[in-house]
């Protein structure tokens, strides 16, 4: 099942690291009051320099790394001067993760269905619910399937 990892919009989602830390260090503070810039809710990615590191939780201006999230998603896990950014971005694995839920809801659709906007019976497509954070998959204005934010599908036909 894919687990999507936690997006703040600009301009948040950006800061400095507070002091340098080595390659292999799985713990880093930003600079002081601006680690609600990034996502609370894990896990989540940031890239410092060319690294791209995995974070498994954030309190207050302290970020802990992931046991395997240094040099995440094929970058090289190396050392960071104090002063340097830190930001939030997409990252590769954001969109394979996506690709793969979604070849999971294409297993899941009988291919004799269409789901383009405007068929005659109604409305036919996919919606984002801002209020659940779910994918709403319809056809003919019936609410057929979701993917929540995990990733995991629900069937919503009885």
């Amino acid at each position: 099942m894919t687990t999507f990892r936690t997006k703040v919009n600009s301009p948040k989602g950006s800061s400095t690291l507070d002091a340098t830390i080595d390659d292999d260090d799985l713990e880093f503070d930003c600079a002081a009051g601006e680690g609600d810039n990034f996502p609370g809710a894990v896990p989540f990615t940031v890239s410092i320099n060319d690294e791209i590191i995995l974070c498994d939780s954030r309190a207050v201006d302290t970020f802990t790394v992931n046991a395997a999230g240094r040099g995440y998603d094929s970058s090289t896990a190396t050392a960071h001067t104090a002063g340097d950014a830190i930001y939030q971005n997409q990252i590769v694995a954001d969109f394979t993760d996506l690709e793969t839920a979604v070849g999971t809801l294409e297993d899941h659709f009988p291919t004799a269905y269409s789901m383009d906007v405007g068929d005659a019976g109604g409305f036919s497509g996919i919606k984002f619910n801002v209020a659940t954070t779910e994918i709403e998959f319809y056809i003919d204005a019936v609410l057929v399937g979701t993917i929540d934010a995990t990733g995991a599908y629900t069937d919503e036909v009885a």
